[in-house]
């Protein structure tokens, strides 16, 4: 049947946006069989009957209208150049059926070629509110899209069609949008031959049945839009106010025509200007795709009726097309958005209605879902009796103080109040008081899947956490939902966990009350606790896949019969171990491994762990930790129960097949929390995963030998020892894994221990053990990833003779709620696993992945703790499957996933019942029968490898016990070490600053449980090396280096800031190593961060600090960060920090991160900030820090400061999301804010000027002038913080004034007596500065000018002119010895590009080069080659960023032929030390040889490998440097 409509109007109309003014003329309408438009029913405009003006025919120029009435000219630069909308007024008296479309041609002149792609957008506006109604699909038009030229045009026809959105009622008006994709298309388009057809009907009966609209879900209460009022920007034509989640949802995919309505309302009283907008979007499928309606309802203030009950409603509709046919609906959200809108105030929603479109007849498949049979909610008490004596105390974990309850009236009911007294527990990050109830009769819960009670709670109370326990398998933390604040101030909350149904009846229930370092005292109230059903249909799905009777078996045929293994008395289960898993490798096959696979689970119906239920087997490796062997992670709060049950449940999994492997999560052995028994000895019980992350007090320099915590941590491994020694006793080993992730800044064993005291950790508790009898461990090493190269991976590495197993632990993160799936996670593992693989082969060694699993966010915004029960983006993935095969690939036998310790934190899935399971339990079945995949029941390893020898390592090795990192010697010091198989061990100090080394022989010590040495640094060798910052103590044995500690101090304390502040960057000696050794690195794969001093962008003292960053991203957010640890920072006498920023303009995430001694994480974002490029001073008040979970700071005990940059892709961007840049930082400090200066807070709290908020006499007290922080070993760009210009236009010589410094001038020759008389007064004014001569000619410096400056601040610069000079700091003579040195021969000439210096051995004193390079090559990179005289080659010297004068400058060791090169960029070269080298001659020592060319004896010894013995060298020999 045909449809008639009334086309009202229907005239092609340029809209002129600017001025408003409107040009009409005709287009070309074209009957269509389908849809009869009749000729006769046109109306009038303005009284003028238009029919005549619409004429049927072909396409004609004369007949074309040029779009906006001008030029278009698209913005290549742009993947959406926008150039607004363009009003075609086609009108309808009635509403158009789905399917409807226009039609036209788009012309271009002939000659017209552009690239990129022309998109077209047409959109309909529906109804009296004039909707907006988007077509399905965006029209795109490349060059090519254009046919043949035809009356000096391209024509290319376009059709746009609308889905069910067009039918809510009349169409009002249609426009078009024309935006360009990266086009660079300039100049005219037209269109022509608009046409529009109505869709076909559906009309009642015959096999297409009748169309109806279903309810499908609703929402009907009355919801406060973004849970606060509203303000939108009227300067701004999409005022974007963010998401808004409604929570309609479906168990099924929608029908196309699918509508959302909802009325919306605003205070009666209420006035606005222009309108607002209302986005609707639907989260569709497992993927969550991001589907949004084809309409946009526009809401002015005529929109909303006449005043009920003091609002205002609007009833809107949201039609979406065939997008949502695509999966079930996850959730609804809206957007609001302002159009040149004033509004201000609330916006509420109610009524919200979810209808389908479905036809009569149509069976739509119902995917099979668990059903509970249908019952009402059980009442377990409600306290209405007027008692609660069967709830008694159940028990305490980390509280200490008593739990009384009893039964009270508030907010109208009988309840049981419970009070609480958490004084004391502050510190205390789970402090949990039981009450228990034992019921005299069981509950059938077989039909029940959820347990509610109300629970009432004081603010202070606030971030306390509720759990569950029941003998029924319920083991949980409750979720808090339906929060509200009551007149009183108390909040009422809903306390729910979901557990799966089960015939065992819940026979008792405990309720634990969590307090989160709080000192509160004080009560809580329960009411209402009930077993009820929620819909869990939409939560699992059916298991479909069956896994195999038995799995796949593990073929250990090519297993090695001998095996080298760092314990030189490794036991035959250690060597059967190692050379299994060598066999696996070989034999590409890999072992599943899961975290406390037995002993925690998520079904309570799992008998030995969730694996074991899904598979029939339990997992190829089983891990526990250190917190089970003392009771933490097994909740036993006895130390001997403890550790029999962790034996216990090693030995249940050893004889199901599954290799063991021990992780630590070790105490801060300073923590007050291990207590000390009637005997002496100390119980760890109380001791959880917080205490790993207590990174106070230096925990690992006070636990070594000697250490004032030694026997804490001896103690602590006692328990390790016995444990192994247990399962020794059955012959089964230990794949062992201390301080893990040791490159993060979490535990106490990573950034904030030096890499040096990290190893001697590691090899005093290998050392340990083995001394314990303990010979059956397998050493893992394992930092975190990921890693993109071998010395990244290797820089706390203990060493060969130390570990066994190269590994790595890397978790695929989606920090974002819903998320996509992201495959960079499999590509990094990939880089990351090649890598360690690579090195492992290297080495003779195996390689493994750790640790690993998928964390995704969660839906309420809480870190993310493993899976999600539901809406995981790896599902259809198989990440199981693909992780095996990227280790097997890479030759690594065994891999290992996190504990299942509930439904809010599991890594692998479960069983809901019999017939369901978590949404990747098929995937997890197919993994399991996959032929490489090694499970328990195929592990075939115990009792079938034989004998496998093993062999050991006898080199000298060792480890450094005093001093440590950072240490200031400034007495004598006893240096001590264990070495062992070497003969002669010695300590080797040196100072950089002026080249001196001292070698201090150590003797063994008598009666040592372990081989200790020692040696005393004497009173006068301090005296001798002078003072220091920087330097360096070796430990040697037998010529070998086994340890090097650096950025010591000699003779002096460490420079210090004040005690308010957190950085300024001017107390690190000028060295960015000594900084990067403050700071540590926590990355995304693919991402990178570092921090260096800079002396150009700062804001007062000497430096500033430069964070330079890379992201990397595909679509996941990604991050890097530099963590900062502090020892409990005291800021309380504060209430605000202070930072100056300069942006990079990027508008990347950044984070200012704080923590406390609770472990909580406090974040404020400076996102907005730095998309602009302007330095302001930022203040923080602490009040403005956000805790991750709720918490407060807590100001008295600061442990870390963080800057993190996480990744913000732009709207629009395509392809991978690339950044590298520079943010600097300078002045971050506590201070006291006035009140003036909070009331200037924004939005988020922050406050930004120009000026410094801290007003003080002195604008940096404390700083380091120039020469206190200048470097002693400095780097190019820091060498002198005055450097003399070389434009050789001042002079302090009478030299210089007879001649000019042109090179083909008459040579210039300085007086040298005159310099000294210049300089010796200089010194004796003690004021300072540059004094400059020129000299073209030969210029050697006599000792006596040298001697004449020493320890001043005068520099004395030679100028031989083309813009080259050398220059000597007073200052940097301080330490030099002057007795050797006669001349300093600094002849010097340049000649364009080239330098030559008088080469005459490496320089006595340090000699810094200047070069003019012009100011045009300001911040631009001056880079210094050296002619190697042997090879011929150019050796890279290092690189300079030129100043705003043009200037660069370069530390000289010795004179050669120069050139120097100008790049945009810092080049990416490694530093060659270019001295031509040094013949040996009679007499010659290395030591002699060393000190003479300023470089220390372990250097030189690195850099010629070719001495095999330190102690015989031979005349004429060649050394190099």
């Amino acid at each position: 049947m045909k449809n008639k409509l009334r086309v009202g109007a229907l005239l092609l109309t340029a809209v002129m946006l600017v001025s408003g003014i409107c040009e009409s003329a005709p287009i070309v309408v074209r009957a269509e069989e389908q849809t009869e438009i009749e000729q006769e029913a046109l109306q009038t405009v303005n009284g003028e009957n238009v029919e005549e003006k619409i004429a049927v025919r072909s396409a004609d120029t004369s007949e074309m209208v040029q779009v906006y009435g001008e030029d278009i000219e698209f913005d290549k630069t742009k993947d959406w150049d926008d150039h607004g909308e363009f009003n075609i007024n086609l009108t309808t008296e009635e509403a158009l059926n789905s399917g409807a479309k226009v039609s036209m041609d788009v012309l271009v002149p002939e000659n017209a070629a552009y690239s990129g792609i022309i998109k077209i957008q047409g959109v309909a506006r529906v109804g009296s509110n004039w909707t907006w109604t988007e077509a399905d699909s965006i029209t795109e038009l490349t060059s090519e899209s254009f046919g043949e030229a035809e009356n000096e045009y391209r024509k290319a026809a376009v059709t746009f069609t609308f889905g069910a959105g067009v039918e809510a009622d009349a169409l009002a008006q249609f426009t078009l949008k024309f935006a360009g994709y990266q086009c660079d298309y300039s100049g005219a388009i037209y269109i022509a031959n608009v046409t529009l057809t109505d869709g076909e009907k559906q009309e009642n009966g015959g096999n297409q049945g009748e169309t109806t609209n279903i309810p499908v879900a609703e929402k009907t209460d009355r919801q406060l839009v973004y849970g606060k009022e509203v303000s939108f920007d009227a300067s701004k034509d999409w005022s974007d106010q963010g998401e808004f989640e409604i929570g309609i949802t479906t168990e099924e995919a929608l029908h196309n025509g699918a509508y959302l309505t909802m009325d919306v309302l605003v205070p009666d009283k209420v006035e606005f200007s222009n309108c607002i907008k209302v986005q609707g979007i639907a989260k569709v499928g497992d993927e969550w795709t991001w589907t949004e309606a084809g309409n946009i309802p526009e809401l002015t203030i005529g929109s909303f009726g006449e005043a009920v009950d003091g609002y205002r409603s609007a009833t809107i509709r949201f039609d979406f097309g065939d997008n949502i046919e695509n999966g079930a609906v996850k959730t609804t959200l809206i957007k609001l958005a302002g159009y040149q809108c004033d509004y201000a105030g609330p916006i509420y929603i109610e009524n919200v209605k979810l209808y389908d479109k479905q036809t009569s007849g149509e069976q739509p498949s119902q995917p099979e879902k668990p059903a509970l049979p249908e019952k009402d909610p059980s009442i377990i008490d409600n306290f209405e009796d007027g008692t609660c004596d069967d709830w008694a105390n159940g028990g305490a974990w980390q509280y200490t103080n008593s739990i009384v309850n009893s039964v009270a009236e508030y907010n109208s009911s009988k309840m049981m109040k419970v009070d609480l007294d958490y004084t004391g527990m502050g510190s205390c990050s789970w402090s949990e008081a039981k009450l228990e109830n034992k019921f005299a009769k069981s509950f059938d819960i077989s039909a029940y899947n959820l347990l509610t009670f109300d629970y009432y709670y004081p603010a202070a109370m606030s971030g306390s956490k509720i759990k569950i326990f029941s003998n029924a398998g319920i083991n949980k933390e409750a979720e808090i939902t339906e929060v509200e604040t009551l007149s009183d101030g108390m909040i009422h909350a809903k306390a729910q966990v979901r557990f799966s149904p089960t015939d065992k009846g819940l026979a008792d229930l405990t309720i634990g009350f969590v307090g989160v370092n709080t000192e509160f005292k004080g009560s809580v109230y329960v009411d209402n606790i009930t077993l009820s059903q929620y819909n869990a249909t939409g939560d699992f799905v059916k298991i479909t896949a069956t896994p195999k009777a038995v799995g796949t078996q593990a073929d250990v045929s090519n297993a090695p019969t001998q095996v080298k293994l760092s314990d030189a008395n490794a036991g035959t289960s250690a060597t059967a171990l190692y050379a299994y898993l060598m066999a696996l490798r070989a034999n590409n096959q890999v072992l599943f491994g899961h975290e406390n696979d037995i002993n925690k689970m998520v079904s309570s119906s799992a008998q030995e762990g969730d694996v074991k239920e899904i598979t029939g087997s339990i997992s190829g490796v089983y891990g526990i930790d250190s917190l089970a062997l003392t009771g933490a992670e097994l909740g036993i709060s006895d130390a001997k129960e403890a550790l029999n049950q962790a034996v216990a449940y090693s030995k249940q999994a050893a004889k199901q097949g599954a290799i063991i492997t021990l992780s630590t999560h070790m105490p801060n052995f300073t923590n007050e929390k291990i207590k000390v028994n009637a005997d002496g000895s100390y119980d760890f019980t109380a001791c959880d995963f917080s205490e790993a992350k207590d990174t106070s007090n230096n925990c690992a320099e006070q636990i070594l030998p000697g250490g004032a915590y030694n026997d804490r941590f001896t103690a602590y491994l006692d328990i390790i020892a016995e444990y192994a020694n247990a399962l020794q006793e059955d012959n089964i080993p230990v794949l062992f894994r201390p301080y893990h992730e040791n490159t993060g800044s979490w535990f106490w064993w990573g950034s904030s221990t030096g890499v040096e005291t990290y190893k001697s950790l590691w090899r005093y508790t290998q050392e340990y053990l083995q001394s314990k009898g303990v010979h059956n461990m397998i050493y893992v090493y394992s930092p975190n990833g990921p890693v993109t190269g071998a010395e990244e991976y290797l820089t706390r590495y203990p060493g060969d003779e130390y570990v066994d197993v190269l590994a790595f632990d890397y978790y695929d993160d989606y920090s974002t709620y819903p998320a996509t799936f992201d495959d960079s996670f499999f590509k990094n593992l990939e880089t990351t696993c090649q890598v360690v693989s690579g090195l492992a082969a290297e080495k003779g060694k195996v390689a493994a992945i750790s640790e690993t699993g998928v964390r995704a966010m969660k839906k309420d915004g809480s870190d993310y703790e493993g899976l999600l029960v539901s809406g995981n983006p790896i599902v259809g993935h198989n990440w199981y499957q693909e992780v095996s095969n990227i280790a097997a690939k890479c030759d690594m036998p065994y891999w290992l996933v996190w504990a299942n310790f509930g439904d809010t934190n599991f890594y692998v899935p479960y069983k809901y019942n019999e017939t369901y399971g978590q949404e990747l339990i098929n995937e997890f079945i197919e993994f399991y029968n996959s032929d490489n995949s090694i499970f328990g029941n195929g592990t075939n390893f115990y009792g079938n490898m034989g004998t496998v020898k093993g062999m050991t390592y006898n080199t000298a090795q060792g480890y450094l016990i005093a001093p440590f990192e950072l240490a200031a010697i400034k007495e004598e010091t006893v240096f001590c070490a264990s070495v062992k198989n070497a003969q002669k061990v010695s300590f080797v100090v040196k100072n950089p600053a002026n080249g001196k080394e001292i070698i201090v022989e150590a003797a063994k010590v008598a009666d040592s449980n372990i081989c200790e040495y020692a040696a005393t640094f004497t009173a006068q060798m301090l005296s001798e090396i002078g003072q220091a910052d920087t330097a360096t103590v070796s430990l040697v044995a037998d010529g070998n280096v086994l340890a090097t500690v650096g950025n010591i101090s000699l003779g002096k304390d460490k420079d210090k800031a004040a005690a308010n502040v957190i950085d300024n960057f001017d107390y690190y000696a000028g060295s960015d190593g000594l900084l990067q050794s403050a700071y540590t690195e926590n990355s995304a794969g693919g991402c990178s961060s570092s921090f260096t001093l800079s002396a150009d962008h700062k804001a007062d003292g000497v430096y500033g600090g430069a964070l330079h960053y890379q992201l990397n991203t595909a679509k996941s957010e990604v991050w890097t960060g530099q963590n900062k640890t502090l020892e409990d920072l005291d800021l309380s006498a504060y209430n605000a920090i202070t930072m100056w920023v300069d942006p990079d303009g990027m508008g990347q995430k950044l984070v200012i991160q704080l923590a406390d001694d609770s472990g909580e994480e406090f974040e404020v974002y400076l996102s907005d900030f730095v998309k602009g490029t302007e330095a302001s001073y930022v203040t923080i008040p602490f009040s403005a820090f956000k805790g991750k979970k709720s918490g407060t700071l807590n100001t008295a005990k600061i442990t870390r400061f963080a800057i993190w940059c996480n990744s913000i892709i732009p709207e629009g961007h395509t392809g991978d999301w690339k950044v590298d840049s520079v943010i600097y930082f300078d002045g971050i400090e506590a201070f006291t804010a006035d009140d003036a200066l909070l009331e200037q807070a924004d939005a988020d709290g922050l406050i930004f000027t120009k000026e410094s908020p801290i007003k003080r006499e002195d604008p940096t007290p404390g700083t380091p002038t120039p020469e206190e922080s200048k470097p002693e070993n400095p780097k190019t760009e820091t060498s002198q913080p005055e450097a003399p210009k070389t434009d050789d236009s001042k002079d302090n010589s009478k030299a210089s004034d007879s001649g000019s410094s042109d090179s083909s001038a008459e040579e210039i020759i300085v007086n040298w007596t005159e310099v000294q008389v210049q300089t010796t007064a200089a010194k004796a004014k003690d004021a300072g500065g540059n004094l400059n001569f020129v000299s073209t000619g030969e210029t050697k410096v006599p000792a006596a000018v040298l001697n004449s400056i020493r320890g001043s601040k005068v520099t004395i610069a030679f100028h031989s002119g083309n813009g080259l000079a050398l220059s000597i700091s007073g200052q940097s003579l301080k330490n030099v010895d002057l007795m050797g040195p006669q001349n300093i021969d600094l002849t010097a000439k340049r000649d364009g590009d080239r330098i030559t210096v008088k080469d005459t051995g490496s320089f006595a004193v340090p000699v810094n080069l200047h070069v003019a390079m012009g100011m045009e090559n300001a911040g631009k990179y001056a880079n210094l080659y050296r002619r190697n005289t042997e090879s011929g080659r150019w050796e890279y010297c290092g690189s300079f960023r030129i100043t705003e004068a043009g200037q660069a400058m370069f530390a000289l060791i010795c004179g050669g032929e120069y050139r120097t090169t100008v790049t945009a960029e810092a080049v990416k070269e490694t530093v060659v030390y270019v001295g031509n080298g040094y013949i040996v001659k009679a007499g010659d020592t290395l030591s002699q040889i060393a000190a003479k060319h300023r470089i220390s004896l372990i250097e030189l010894i690195r850099k010629n490998p070719q001495i095999k013995d330190i102690n015989k060298i031979r005349q004429g020999q060649t050394i190099r440097f």
